[in-house]
């Protein structure tokens, strides 16, 4: 059993917009050990959680056992909070690895720091952020 070995790896989404690439990586990224691999999404105000179920976390769930992921293996989280970053690392606790997808920066991200890199630099976990190309929907 490698020291290493990612087993849980929780896989914040923010939205479909880098879907595709995240869920290659994670498919790549999965090893014969690999227990689970939740997806997370953080509902932002005026978002239904019905809406997020089907139109990410569904949606995300199916590209990832289309790249080859065992359904069996995936899980899907829908968190309420404030600040989501913080709601992300909270939810990585007992997780090997987070995974989150680059996000457009805002003008509160250039003044304050993005969500991707507050959990890369608060999780005590590795962080893995897969990154948008030019012209990805």
């Amino acid at each position: 059993h490698p020291v290493n070995q990612l087993e849980r790896i929780l896989v914040s989404l923010r939205g479909v917009r880098n879907a595709p690439r995240i869920a290659r990586f994670v498919a790549d990224l999965v090893e014969d050990g690999t227990t689970d691999v939740t997806l997370l999404h953080v509902l932002s105000e005026g978002e239904e959680r019905e809406d997020v179920q089907h139109n990410v976390l569904d949606a995300v769930g199916q590209m990832m056992t289309e790249e080859g992921l065992d359904a069996g293996l995936v899980r899907m989280r829908i968190e309420v909070a404030d600040n989501p970053g913080t709601a992300i690392i909270d939810a990585a606790r007992g997780y090997d690895a987070v995974v989150i997808g680059e996000t457009e920066p805002s003008v509160a991200d250039v003044m304050f720091g993005s969500v991707p890199e507050q959990i890369a630099h608060e999780a005590s976990i590795p962080v893995m952020v897969v990154r948008r190309r030019d012209g990805d929907a």
